[in-house]
């Protein structure tokens, strides 16, 4: 089982990853469009471009998460995190 700050840094190492994968890709490939049916209910498109893919998964996906962690500690009686904390 992986402790916090070991999960931490492997959230920030894949994050890491992906934005060094992103950073290899030209002009050409950012603006290409890939067909995701689910982002139709949520942009009203289902034709998005990469860095509308980064921003859909880094931002809202992530952010799902951390309500679902929020509603986790207060069902269980935990405090509401007030600060945020980035792994090193």
């Amino acid at each position: 089982m992986m402790t916090l700050r070991q999960f931490e840094n492997a959230l920030d190492r894949h994050r890491r990853e992906a934005l060094a994968y992103l950073e290899t890709l030209g002009d050409d490939d950012l603006q290409r469009k890939a067909r995701i049916p689910l982002f139709k209910q949520l942009l009203g498109t289902d034709e998005v471009t990469m860095p509308t893919w980064v921003r859909v998964f880094f931002v809202i996906h992530w952010g799902d998460h951390a309500d679902q962690l929020a509603k986790i500690r207060k069902a269980v009686g935990l405090p509401e995190v007030t600060a945020l904390v980035t792994a090193t």
